[in-house]
């Protein structure tokens, strides 16, 4: 059985992510697909555009076999610990032989030779590395800065995740093999036009009313935004979450926010004396960014201050497997997964929370708490309960 993993977050579904899937299963001749997406928050530091099972049962319509949950922990983590979540995850499984992730280089020889040298830094690069660091330099321009002309892809954020792929599947001696499909979208390109376009511009278009955004994806994927836009089953319109990611910034002491992941070197006190003086989220980020800290690090810590997670430890190993949906079609997988997994498989989270080990539990009810402050951001009053993980049963698609 050839089975190909992919790492997404599906926000939304795209003509660009179908691309990827068909050419995907083309390349690895595979019986079934398995995509591990991120939940109701993404590694950007933002709310989803629509809730985890909408975007499962998206990625299913389109052909997805199984998709899992990527734990929120990972999924508001850097692209080190991103990456080495969804494909400790994915290798855990025992059942995913092969990988494709997109990247703008398109080459995956320059891409593991970039891997073998990050994970092989001598003591000279890794003190050069710093040094840029202590300059203002984001970690991958410093890496790029310390190899100098033999940095290869380390520009680009689809380039520099497949590098964090790739080390994370030689860091776990993983038997599954790694495929990369050129994109040709850059990952926050804002132009909407064709049937090709960034999830940036696809949100974008819907946020501010461009119907072109429609054609940039299935139809089956546009009508369901449409209709969940229009039940107001989407925070992107409100700025509840922000209010609150502003007070849980506030509320805690620096102490506290040193704890959060991605706050190191001092950044705490920064943090405490922009949120003291910020009337806004927005105008929160305006003050603490700086080349350093950039925008992206800031929202993931704005969000995981909201959620109350001091993030997964460096490199911390996945807990368990969670099935969000899967095709009806794809029975045979999900029985060969539940014969192979090496870890707990969480298909009914609200009665399986008790039977796990106590650090499994912690990470559960991080989705959980996710989920419950997630509807707080929606339009629509009556979608605002929370507790839906106890009671939303698995995605089928027959």
């Amino acid at each position: 059985m050839r089975v190909t993993g992919i790492v997404a977050e599906y926000n939304p579904f795209h003509n660009g992510h179908l691309y990827h899937l068909e050419l995907g299963r083309t390349l690895t001749d595979a019986d079934y697909t398995v995509a591990i997406m991120s939940g109701n928050f993404v590694q950007r530091g933002e709310p989803a555009l629509v809730d985890k099972w909408l975007r499962a049962k998206m990625a299913l319509e389109q052909g997805v076999d199984l998709v899992l949950e990527l734990p929120v922990g990972y999924a508001l983590a850097p692209a080190e610990d991103f990456a080495y979540g969804a494909i400790a995850t994915l290798d855990a499984c025992g059942v995913v032989t092969d990988l494709v992730f997109g990247s703008e280089c398109g080459d995956l020889s320059s891409l593991q030779v970039t891997a073998q040298r990050a994970l092989n830094e001598n003591e000279q690069e890794r003190a050069t590395i710093r040094r840029y660091l202590d300059e203002g330099l984001s970690h991958p321009q410093a890496r790029a800065m310390a190899y100098g002309d033999d940095a290869g892809p380390l520009a680009s954020p689809n380039d520099i995740l497949g590098v964090e792929y790739l080390k994370a599947l030689t860091r776990l001696k993983s038997p599954i093999r790694p495929h990369t499909i050129l994109r040709t979208k850059g990952y926050h390109d804002p132009a909407l036009h064709g049937a090709i376009a960034s999830a940036t511009a696809i949100r974008h278009g819907i946020d501010t009313g461009d119907d072109a955004w429609r054609t940039a994806m299935p139809k089956a994927a546009a009508a369901r935004i449409a209709s969940a836009w229009q039940r107001g089953d989407s925070p992107m319109r409100t700025q509840v979450l922000s209010t609150l990611a502003l007070g849980a910034l506030r509320r805690c002491s620096p102490e506290e926010l040193a704890r959060i992941g991605e706050v190191t070197e001092g950044l705490e006190n920064r943090i405490a004396r922009s949120a003291a003086q910020a009337d806004t989220l927005a105008e929160f980020y305006a003050l603490c960014k700086t080349r350093r800290y950039p925008l992206s690090r800031l929202r993931r810590i704005a969000m995981k201050a909201m959620l109350g997670i001091h993030g997964v430890s460096h490199l911390s190993p996945p807990a368990y497997i969670r099935v969000l949906g899967l095709r009806t079609d794809a029975a045979p997988l999900l029985k060969r997964l539940q014969e192979n997994a090496r870890l707990p498989i969480i298909t009914q989270p609200g009665r399986q929370l008790g039977t796990l080990p106590y650090p499994a539990q912690v990470r559960l009810r991080q989705d959980f708490r996710a989920s419950d402050l997630y509807v707080l951001g929606l339009t629509s009053l009556p979608k605002r309960k929370g507790g839906r993980d106890y009671t939303q049963p698995l995605v089928i698609l027959k």
